[in-house]
């Protein structure tokens, strides 16, 4: 008899909430604590500041929960919409900006808005409840024809529908 066995790593994206970093599935449920030892995260008082090398949790997008909510190995830290949603926008950014993303913040697990965090300094405000690929067009468009210098850039907010707001 032979057996095989695959080890496959089925992990969509890395989860950090109370000092703790957890690989989730697509159904949102944490697989196992992200051990790395390169990682630093510190916390400051309102802000999350990130210290990675783009390498460190492979091709996955990290989140930060800023409500703090305890996670438990073999359950849903957030929703699997969350978690392809989350995917979805990475892959879009990755295949067509010329930005990168260093994280992600989420006020809690559920929430219908998150935080893209780019490289260079600015944030995107995007709706989870709406499609990833049409806020990314709205913001590439925006980028291209309304903030060509980006080096002042604040933020941009894609949270209302076809009205873009940026700083």
């Amino acid at each position: 008899m032979i057996v095989v066995s695959i080890n496959a790593d089925i992990s969509r994206i890395v989860w950090s909430t109370n000092q703790q970093t957890f690989y989730l599935d697509a159904n949102g449920v944490a697989l196992r604590e992200a051990a790395d030892p390169q990682s630093t995260v510190e916390f400051s008082q309102g802000t999350t500041e990130v210290v990675r090398t783009r390498n460190q949790f492979g091709d996955h997008p990290l989140v930060f929960d800023e409500s703090g909510t305890a996670v438990v190995i073999g359950q849903e830290a957030t929703s699997p919409v969350l978690v392809a949603f989350i995917a979805t926008l990475t892959d879009t950014v990755r295949a067509r900006a010329d930005f990168e993303i260093t994280h992600y913040s989420i006020v809690n697990p559920y929430a219908d808005w998150l935080t893209l965090q780019t490289t260079s300094g600015w944030a995107v405000y995007v709706k989870t409840t709406d499609s990833a690929e049409a806020q990314v067009s709205r913001l590439l468009m925006v980028l291209s024809q309304k903030v060509p210098d980006r080096s002042k850039l604040e933020y941009v907010d894609l949270r209302y529908g076809d009205k873009v707001f940026y700083k």
